[in-house]
């Protein structure tokens, strides 16, 4: 289930340069002080959503970008709202980092449907459906995660050993693409020969 999460080559590549301009952002990165699932934060759980929305685009055959983007950006925001209300928080500090593509917005306004039933309008298209899968698997995974974490910190100490090395595999694969997106904001320089 870990190896889903982790992209290579090219596909890696292009979740960096689609992702790059928001990582990059000051108020994107303090997302890590927020926990989210468990033992995870608002950042990862984030980057983990974009990385399962480009693989889930590429099957179904749904626009990569927006996906990407509705799965960066859905939970952006600093606040405990819950519900339906943080999809419109998020939406508003999305605009304000620089998303203008128009469906990604709405996908991330309405990611809680059918919570704000009658006050958010639900996209029908492909890139929802997406969103929706990817931000439901990556949550299932994290909270797993963190389920099993209590259940090692109780049992033998194979299971810590486990837990430790699955903990280290998501943090390489943050990593990964943190360093994608690094080298897609500011690609060596090439040698002049």
């Amino acid at each position: 289930m870990i190896s889903f999460f982790v992209l290579r080559g090219n596909d890696r590549d292009e979740l960096a340069k689609i992702i790059a301009p928001f990582v990059a952002h000051e108020r994107f990165a303090g997302l890590r002080k927020h926990r989210h699932h468990l033992f995870f934060n608002r950042y990862e759980h984030l980057i983990h959503t974009a990385s399962l929305c480009y693989r889930f685009a590429k099957l179904v055959g749904a626009d990569t970008e927006t996906c990407v983007l509705a799965g960066l950006l859905h939970d952006f925001h600093e606040t405990r709202v819950k519900g339906y209300e943080h999809g419109l928080e998020a939406a508003r500090n999305a605009v304000s980092v620089g998303l203008e593509n128009a469906l990604a917005l709405d996908i991330i306004r309405a990611h809680m449907f059918p919570l704000g039933f009658g006050k958010v309008k639900m996209p029908r298209s492909r890139e929802f459906a997406v969103l929706k899968a990817a931000d439901v698997l990556a949550a299932v995974v994290e909270v797993a995660y963190g389920s099993f974490h209590s259940i090692a910190a109780m049992s033998l100490e194979h299971s810590r050993v486990r837990f430790a090395e699955t903990r280290d595999i998501l943090v390489r694969i943050a990593a990964e693409i943190e360093r994608s997106v690094e080298t897609a904001i500011c690609p060596p320089k090439t040698r002049e020969t």
